[in-house]
């Protein structure tokens, strides 16, 4: 399977752009009960345990991902993508920036976003997704949500 990993601690990463692409999206959840020794290597003891946690599990996991992504998050997990790139020897790694508001300009934003990704998962990965495919993705992962 190919897996792409990515950091997301307000759930506005689109993994249907990952499954439409032909990965397996893997959110990193971290666990704030395991030692944090890999990931307090790079992050001051004074970031929060979930943020310490999540890095922890992706510098433990990194290996079995094609890349990671870092989604737009607090101010501890958006310094994940510093560290990776700095750091961490991956294939490919994506920044996903999310605005916070909701108005037309930021629909804009968002779109844009939405195509950079697509475009950097086509340009590394020589993959296509066409609307059909991104259809079928949200399809699928609305009736996995329905389920849940």
């Amino acid at each position: 399977m190919k897996k792409i990993a990515y950091f997301d601690s307000t759930h506005d990463m689109p993994e249907e752009i990952l499954t439409a692409a032909g990965f397996v999206p893997c959110k990193i959840f971290g666990d704030v009960h395991t030692p944090n020794d890999l990931a307090d290597q790079y992050l001051q003891a004074f970031f929060c345990p979930a943020a310490r946690s999540f890095l922890t599990e992706a510098l433990t996991m990194s290996a079995e991902w094609l890349g990671i992504i870092v989604a737009q998050g607090c101010n501890s997990t958006n310094r994940h993508y510093d560290v990776w790139k700095r750091h961490v020897n991956t294939p490919f790694l994506h920044w996903f920036n999310t605005p916070l508001k909701d108005d037309a300009m930021a629909v804009r934003f968002m779109k844009t976003e939405l195509w950079r990704l697509i475009d950097a998962l086509a340009r590394q990965f020589h993959v296509t997704v066409t609307d059909e495919m991104l259809a079928a993705a949200i399809r699928e992962s609305n009736e996995i949500k329905k389920r849940l």
